[in-house]
């Protein structure tokens, strides 16, 4: 299979807002702004005129299981669906497939490096004996394994590359590691010994942080700020959950720290932790996106069927 094929939307009645037929937890901006989700095909979405733009239909009989990363440089889509481990890379415009990256176990977590020269995914099956725990990069435009990286002894749960394409954080279980792939300019044939961020919680999404070695965690309850190289947080908010993943989704923006807890959006000061503002989210927040823009993001989760873009400064809803 080298093509998906185009879905003629003029016949279908088109639905009222952004909504989704299975939940919008399965979703990523392109570098244009336009949103891509992946319900039962993958569509992609003008937010700002709340219209569907296209469509690509997906071969039957593969199930429903998801993970899906737009690229942040081209329109390109890498997407895991179904029963199948393997990454295609999709050109969501066209809806020819570039490459496949194949795993040899289930895939949850996908990152692109800025300048969309590599993907890194890693996975491994939630339950069960031994999962596989390897962090894999890419050439994008060969498809060739560039590196394996070992270490962590649990699934793979969220990857993320640094702003200047350097580093890879990964987080398993109790534990981040973060590897240098690139020392002074060179790319290195074995990254640099990975520093490992230990958490007393299970670790939800890892974020890097432009100009700094320091990581974001989602731990539990709380937010971390960690320096890898002292081994020790900067600074951690924490809030009284009943939940134990409360804080499972973070990012680190240009006006903060955006996180959640249970439904409730938080942004966060970068520099010490401390709330700037708080408003009440989505019901069942999984993910956090942020815009191109820089300015807008969205929630999702599996209980979300309808997206509402907000407002970084507030976190109130674009409306109109």
């Amino acid at each position: 299979m080298s093509q998906l094929e185009p879905v003629d939307l003029t016949a279908e009645d088109a639905p009222t807002g952004v909504s989704f037929e299975y939940g919008c937890e399965y979703s990523s901006f392109l570098c244009d702004g336009r949103l891509v989700a992946a319900d039962s095909r993958l569509t992609a979405w003008d937010l700002e005129g709340k219209r569907r733009i296209s469509a690509l239909g997906l071969p039957q009989g593969r199930g429903a299981y998801w993970t899906i990363e737009g690229a942040p440089t081209d329109n390109v889509v890498a997407v895991v669906y179904g029963t199948t481990s393997d990454v295609l890379l999709v050109d969501i415009d066209t809806g020819q497939i570039l490459q496949t990256l194949p795993h040899p176990d289930r895939t949850h977590a996908i990152a692109w490096s800025p300048d969309a020269a590599w993907v890194a995914t890693g996975g491994g099956k939630l339950y069960g004996d031994k999962p596989d725990t390897v962090v894999r990069v890419w050439d994008v435009e060969t498809g060739e394994l560039r590196w394996q990286l070992k270490g962590l002894k649990k699934p793979i749960v969220s990857l993320d590359f640094s702003p200047d394409g350097t580093r890879l954080a990964a987080s398993a279980g109790r534990t981040a590691r973060v590897w240098r792939l690139v020392v002074d300019g060179k790319i290195r044939k074995r990254p640099a010994a990975p520093a490992k961020v230990p958490g007393k919680d299970p670790v939800g999404e890892v974020r890097t942080i432009p100009g700094s070695p320091d990581v974001l965690l989602a731990v539990g309850c709380s937010v971390v700020r960690f320096d890898p190289e002292e081994s020790a947080p900067r600074w951690t908010r924490s809030w009284q959950c009943i939940q134990t993943h409360a804080c499972h989704s973070v990012i680190w923006t240009s006006s903060g720290v955006l996180t959640h807890v249970v439904d409730d959006l938080v942004l966060l000061d970068p520099d010490t932790g401390e709330v700037r503002w708080t408003c009440r989210g989505p019901r069942g927040v999984k993910r956090l996106l942020v815009a191109p823009d820089g300015e807008h993001f969205i929630a999702v989760g599996a209980l979300v069927n309808r997206v509402e873009p907000r407002r970084l400064s507030d976190g109130s809803v674009v409306t109109g």
